[in-house]
């Protein structure tokens, strides 16, 4: 009976394991699945976005073409390299504006997509005007600092710009635009800053449209006009 008995709890230990086992190769099958998944919808984010630059690259080419040639004739681009990749655009009508914009982008797995841009406005080269401004006194400019929240800082022949932990300093610039007319269409702007010193290797900084008004003789991090403070410190 000892020896029988036995047996029986033998086997139901067997069976027990094995249950576990299947258990676990069940749970690493839904961990390999969920991770495969993962990968993939990641995978597929990056190459949609690819598509849409490759694309958008295209159409901002065929565009700079079409003004070029002052409205007409308008070429269609064929199979352009970008990289690794290509677009092939196409523009309806030739001649004239607005004009719709069709561009095909390929990437070198062989997908691809096509976007459009109806009803864009086509400049003519000869019409366009390229305006410089410089600092002086047609520009304002300060500096606003969080280790001095109150103080103003636009007297200064240069700005700072950092993002250090309790120490952010940023520089607020303005441009006088009264030389470019009201009814002028703004096809680009740039904006050009030289490095003068600052430690550390080179790094990003990027720009930002202030949206409140601000007085350049008493800005600071907490007040952007005299009475008048910041929605939120450090500018609006």
């Amino acid at each position: 009976m000892t020896q029988v008995a036995f047996k029986k709890q033998q086997g139901f230990l067997v069976i027990t394991v094995v249950v576990i086992l299947v258990i676990l190769a069940s749970i690493a099958m839904l961990l390999s699945t969920s991770t495969s998944m993962d990968n993939a919808v990641s995978s597929s984010h990056t190459e949609s976005a690819e598509l849409d630059y490759v694309a958008e690259a295209g159409i901002k080419h065929a565009l700079w073409l079409a003004r070029e040639s002052n409205c007409k004739n308008y070429a269609k681009l064929a199979d352009e390299p970008f990289g690794d990749s290509s677009y092939s655009v196409t523009v309806t009508p030739t001649d004239g504006s607005p004009v719709t914009l069709q561009s095909t982008a390929a990437l070198n797995n062989g997908v691809n997509r096509t976007i459009q841009q109806p009803a864009t406005t086509v400049y003519a080269a000869a019409t366009m005007q390229t305006v410089v401004l410089q600092p002086g006194s047609e520009g304002e400019d300060a500096e606003i600092w969080d280790q001095q929240p109150n103080n103003n800082y636009a007297d200064g022949t240069t700005t700072w710009v950092s993002s250090a932990t309790n120490d952010t300093t940023r520089a607020l610039l303005r441009f006088d635009l009264s030389a470019i007319p009201v009814n002028a269409v703004i096809l680009e702007a740039t904006l050009s800053l030289d490095r003068l010193s600052g430690s550390g290797p080179d790094q990003s900084v990027s720009a930002h449209r202030i949206m409140k008004s601000w007085s350049e003789s008493v800005v600071s991090w907490n007040l952007r006009e005299v009475g008048t403070n910041w929605d939120t410190a450090g500018v609006d």
